[in-house]
């Protein structure tokens, strides 16, 4: 099913997915995803990263454990004809309260059904220097 430039329903498929995100609970995210999704983390320099369901829920669980709050800020959502297209900024506040802004973009395929058939995450790491350094700290 294509969608619509401006339909509704992609805006609210993007909310229920940075939510469930957000929320780090397994069963919400694996909600919006097809059991078959692929999802493509750009985080480890052009080449990405590429995961299944399973293991994208983990990282995003084993993330949240590290944090205090996570959440998307100023997002701006564009549907595209075979999803949207969202560029925001998460904010990230540590356990020991480093608060970090990083830049991401996210890239949605959706299906008939309003879940997720595949996404691309390009996330700008340079930002996240003070979190790592933080674990590091953590781990001496």
């Amino acid at each position: 099913m294509p969608l619509q430039a401006f339909d509704p329903t992609v805006h609210l498929i993007a909310a229920r997915f940075t939510a469930a995100i957000e929320s780090g609970n397994p069963d919400r995210i694996r909600a919006m995803l097809m059991p078959d999704a692929t999802i493509w983390y750009g985080y480890r320099g052009p080449e990405g990263v590429i995961m299944g369901v399973e293991e994208a829920i983990a990282t995003i669980v084993g993330m949240r454990v590290h944090v205090a709050d996570f959440r998307y800020i100023q997002a701006c959502c564009v549907p595209t004809d075979r999803g949207y297209l969202q560029m925001s900024r998460i904010r990230s506040v540590s356990k020991r309260g480093t608060v970090i802004h990083v830049p991401v973009a996210l890239e949605a395929e959706v299906d008939s059904s309003s879940r997720l058939a595949s996404y691309r995450e390009w996330i700008d790491i340079r930002h996240l220097q003070p979190f790592f350094a933080e674990l590091q700290g953590l781990r001496r």
